[in-house]
C-alpha cells in the first residue's frame, strides 16, 4: 500500500505510512509506491492520526483518545470515524466510554492490568472512589471480564443498601415507634435530598376508609 506524502519546497514530507517507510528501508528497497497529496497541516495531522489508529498497536485508552481527537478537533461524527478507521460504530462508542473512567483506572488499562472489557464493567458503578476500589479488587483477584461485570452489579447493590441505611438517621426509629402507636398503623419514613416522606401501611381499601373515618371524627 502506498505511503502518503506532501510537497515541502523541493522535498517531500511524510503524511502517512511511517511504519511502511521504515520497513522498506530495513528491507533495502530502492523505491516504494507513493501518493502525493496537497494537504494542509490539519489535514496532514488527521491523516497521520487515522493511519496511526489503523496500524499501530495502541492500548485502549490511546485508541479512545485518538477517536476523541478526530471528533473534537476535526469535527468528524462517530459514523465518519468508524468509516475512516475501519471499525464498527459500536466499537467507537464503547472505546469513547472508557474515557469517563477515573484517571487511576485508565492508568491500569494503559499498563495492561485491566482490559477494555474490565473498564466497561466498571462504568455503571457510581462514584469515582468506588470505581477505583473495585478496579483494585479486580486486579488483586484476577477476575475475568464476566466476573467483573457480576461483581460490579453486586458492588452497586451493596453501595445502594449502604446509602439507604445512611439516609435514615437512627433517631427516626423512636419517632416511627411513637407514630405507629399513635396511628395504630405500621409506618415508614423515606428521606431524599429534597424531602421526607411518611408512608402508612394498610392491608386494603377498607382499612384506609376506617382510618380516614377515624381521623375525621
Amino acid at each position: 500500500q502506498p505511503i502518503v506524502v506532501r510537497r515541502n519546497g523541493a522535498k517531500y514530507e511524510l503524511v502517512a505510512g511511517e511504519r511502511r517507510y521504515r520497513a522498506a528501508i530495513i528491507a533495502g528497497l530502492k523505491s516504494i509506491p507513493v501518493i502525493i497529496k496537497d494537504v494542509s497541516n490539519d489535514k496532514s495531522l488527521m491523516l497521520a492520526l487515522i493511519e496511526n489508529l489503523q496500524r499501530e498497536n495502541l492500548n485502549p485508552i490511546e485508541e479512545a483518545e485518538g477517536f476523541k481527537m478526530l471528533i473534537e478537533r476535526f469535527g468528524l461524527s462517530q459514523e465518519e470515524v468508524s468509516e475512516k478507521v475501519g471499525k464498527s460504530r459500536v466499537a467507537i462508542t464503547n472505546a469513547l466510554r472508557l474515557l469517563k473512567l477515573p484517571a487511576p483506572v485508565k492508568e491500569m488499562i494503559i499498563k495492561g492490568e485491566l482490559s477494555a472489557g474490565h473498564g466497561r464493567a466498571l462504568l455503571p458503578v457510581k462514584g469515582k472512589e468506588k470505581k477505583i476500589e473495585l478496579a483494585k479488587m479486580i486486579v488483586k483477584k484476577g477476575l475475568s471480564v464476566r466476573e467483573a461485570e457480576l461483581t460490579s452489579r453486586l458492588f452497586g447493590e451493596k453501595s445502594a443498601k449502604r446509602e439507604r441505611a445512611k439516609e435514615i438517621p437512627s433517631e427516626t426509629d423512636k419517632l416511627l415507634e411513637k407514630l405507629s402507636l399513635a396511628l395504630g398503623r405500621k409506618a415508614r419514613i423515606k428521606l431524599t435530598k429534597k424531602s421526607a416522606r411518611l408512608e402508612i401501611v394498610f392491608k386494603n381499601i377498607k382499612e384506609i376508609e376506617a382510618f380516614v373515618e377515624k381521623l375525621s371524627k
